[in-house]
């Protein structure tokens, strides 16, 4: 019997084309963006955490701290991913 061990996390395709991963990332944006503003419109939220973001109509605002909060995320996945690849992590 021959064994083919399973792919690796990194031999794997990404699981969406490149255009996929732009219309996931714009759509998880504006869910999340569509989330963080409804909080933000609670009666029991201060003040002063409502104003962060610039008080009433501040829904764009909202957006780019979204889109903040992911670069985040994709910036380490495209360090880890680069470290593991490297011939000298």
């Amino acid at each position: 019997t021959s064994s083919n061990p399973e792919p690796g996390l990194l031999d794997r395709a990404w699981l969406y084309s490149r255009s996929g991963r732009l219309v996931l990332l714009v759509l998880v944006t504006i869910a999340l963006t569509t989330l963080i503003y409804t909080v933000l419109g609670l009666s029991k939220i201060p003040y002063n955490v409502r104003e962060l973001f610039g008080g009433q109509s501040s829904w764009w605002r909202v957006g780019f701290f979204s889109l903040a909060i992911f670069s985040f995320g994709i910036g380490v996945t495209i360090a880890g991913h680069r470290v593991a690849r490297s011939r000298v992590p």
